[in-house]
Parts: C-alpha cells; structure tokens; sequence
C-alpha cells in the first residue's frame, strides 16, 4: 500500500467537486459512479492554477478510465492502483511541478464538510482550498512525493524503449519502401485500399440503434464529425440522441469544457478510438427504429405517423440537405403550389370564354 501524504504546513489542498467516472460491473456493464479528488500544491500561488486546470484534469480522466473503468465487486469500488494511474496522466496534463500529492475517495463528498474552507484567490463552487486534508480522502491510498519520482523514471525508461521500437519500425519501413520501389512494375497486389482514403459512412462506424442515457433509452438521430483546428482532418465527433416527451442529448467523444462526454453513454464507445482520425467529415441522419422485436425491456416506443409521400420526399431531402434544405424544399412547394393554382385559374377563364 502506498504511504499516504500527510498535510502540513508545506501542502496547500484543494478539493474538487465530485463528477461522475465510467465504472464497470464483474458482468461487463459499464456505468457511472462519483468519484471525489482531492489535489496538494507546495505554493499557494499554484492553488488557482490547479482550480483554473479543472477542465483538463476531467477530460484527463475521463479519456483514461473510459478505456479502463474503475472495476466494482458487489457494490463496492475497487480502488487498487487506480489512483497511481491517474496521478501519471495527471501529471501529463497539468505538469510535475503542480501536483505534489493526490488523492481520490469514492463517492460524492461534500467540499468543507471534513475540513474547514479557506477560500484562496481563484477559487470557486466547483474548486475550494481546504485547511487541511480531508478525513475521507486520508482513508485512501495516495499517489506523490517518493511515488511520483518512481513514476517518472519508470516512464523516462518507457519512453526510451518506445523510441528505440519506433527507430527499429521506422528502419524497417525505409527498407521496405526500397524493396517496394525496386519491385517490377504491375507485380503490387491490388484491391488494397489506400490507408490514406478516409470513412464515408458514418453507419459503418455507428449503426441506427438505441441507447441509455441516465437510465432512459433514446435513440440515435444524428452523427456528426468535427475539425476543430481547421487542419482538414476530423478530431471529434458529435451525437443527439432523442426520445419520447424528453429534450434532446447532444454529447461528443472529446468532450471540452461545456459539453457532454460519451462516457454518459457507453454503448456509443469505440473499440479503437484512433477510428475517428480515420473518419471523413461528414453527417449521418437516421430515423426513427420502427415498433417490433429487439426493443429493451421496459422501453414502449411509439410509432411515429404515417408519412405522405410528398412528406416523405421532404423528409428524405431534409436529412440529406441539412438545414439549408428546409429552405430549398419549402421554395419548391410554394412554386409547385403556384403553379397548380396559375393552369387551375386558366382552364376556369377558358370555360367562361365558352359558356359566352
């Protein structure tokens, strides 16, 4: 067990609010728990830049445990090594000079309720400096101090060994382009596909289902990638799940601040998460699963009405046009409609012309 760090004089501790984690079950389900942290800085000067690194410190987290879930056995957090894998991506994040000590207790405790507030400069609801270390945070095993310096150098010997692993990959691949370079024309095998050529079809990646969401199943309407930084390639990707009589979720499978992660909905993860860089931009309209067999337990959908073909034509182009089609498609029924209502009031001028 690793050696909890004591607060002193020589510690400054912040408490964070708690947020949910993803966990997952001895069968394999995946679902979400509160978990507490709490953080010790050496300077006080650094108490607001921990407060100000929440956001990141989250997605931090979130990215980790969503790849590997913090395990429960009958109703209980297993908490063994999961804190020495944080404190690791932590410190990744928010630096090694930041974070002296960290702690993290499972469940929602209360800022200030084991320790009293001292509400340091940059401080807010979701980030408070605390007096001394929280009762409920010492019962639990920390990651710090000699622990930390073991860490870095484990990881300063990961490091050298990967890049002697990509040196040996890279020779590799140079000798393997002369090969290819001085192989007869024609000889290369053909139907490979380009690794460069990226996915088009977002169903291929997501298909048309239901999922979960804070214990009430939506279904999937729409699929939508993202190039944040303007490089031309996807680095996100967007959902908006809907169901019957409640709003619309919008997530996304990076989160930044402000926004939904897809760790509130798991069933939406990717095995390979790397499959994103891979994606094209793009966007995926899906409609609604019809009433039958393969619904969840508990879930009664209702059939949506009966579309006319014209609606149905409208629907189809909407889907596909994006917004702009509303406006596209209402121009042309109001032509169309014109247009029927002109030859109607020509052939009732031609009648009267007869009848004299």
């Amino acid at each position: 067990m690793i050696p909890a760090a004591r607060a002193d004089h020589a510690h400054f501790t912040v408490q964070y609010k708690a947020f949910p984690v993803p966990l997952v079950t001895e069968k394999g389900r995946h679902l979400l728990g509160a978990v507490s942290f709490v953080i010790q800085t050496k300077s006080q000067r650094h108490v607001a830049e921990v407060c100000r690194l929440l956001p990141r410190f989250k997605e931090a987290v979130f990215l980790e445990l969503d790849h590997n879930p913090i395990p429960v056995a009958k109703r209980t957090y297993v908490m063994d090594g999961v804190v020495e894998r944080l404190f690791d991506i932590v410190h990744e994040v928010m630096g090694r000079n930041l974070v002296a000590h960290l702690y993290l207790a499972p469940g929602a405790h209360r800022i200030g309720k084991d320790s009293a507030i001292t509400d340091l400069e940059g401080t807010d609801e979701n980030c408070m400096s605390l007096e001394s270390l929280p009762a409920f945070a010492a019962a639990y095993p920390s990651a710090g101090g000699v622990v930390a310096e073991e860490l870095a150098k484990a990881k300063v010997k990961a490091r050298a060994a990967a890049a002697a692993a990509a040196s040996e990959a890279e020779r590799a691949a140079i000798e393997a382009a002369a090969l290819d370079a001085a192989a007869p024309r024609g000889s290369k095998a053909k139907g490979v596909a380009q690794t460069s050529a990226c996915v088009t079809d977002l169903t291929s990646v997501w298909p048309a289902g239901l999922h979960q969401y804070s214990g009430k199943w939506y279904w999937l309407k729409k699929v939508f990638t993202l190039d944040e930084d303007n490089d031309g390639n996807v680095e996100n990707v967007g959902f908006i799940l809907k169901s019957e009589g409640l709003p619309d979720i919008q997530i996304y499978y990076r989160p930044s601040s402000g926004r939904q992660s897809i760790v509130s909905v798991p069933t939406l993860r990717l095995g390979d998460a790397s499959t994103i860089g891979r994606l094209c931009l793009n966007q995926q309209v899906y409609r609604k699963p019809p009433p039958g067999k393969g619904y969840p337990m508990g879930y009664a959908p209702v059939a949506e009405p009966e579309l006319s073909f014209i609606d149905q034509i409208i629907a189809d182009l909407s889907g596909a046009m994006g917004g702009m089609g509303l406006w596209v498609i209402g121009g042309g029924v109001f032509i169309l409609i014109a247009g029927v209502a002109g030859v109607t009031a020509m052939r009732g001028r031609a009648k009267g012309k007869k009848k004299r």
